[in-house]
């Protein structure tokens, strides 16, 4: 895997982590305000471009 795949394994489970966090503070926050919902589902949709991007660094780092 080399130093690159490791670190990028690292980002990848630290990435997991924040969006598990990320949904439970949705769900304690439920019904807040609309504003609160559209920073949730913006924070939600940068993490999943985050994880794409890992994904495929992953990929790529591959042999």
């Amino acid at each position: 895997m080399g130093e690159a795949g490791a670190l990028v394994a690292v980002a990848l489970r630290e990435v997991a982590a924040q969006r598990v966090a990320l949904a439970a503070g949705r769900t304690a926050k439920a019904g807040l305000s609309p504003l609160a919902d559209a920073l949730f589902t913006n924070a939600q949709a940068h993490l999943a471009a985050d994880a794409k991007l890992l994904d495929d660094l992953a990929r790529l780092l591959t042999p």
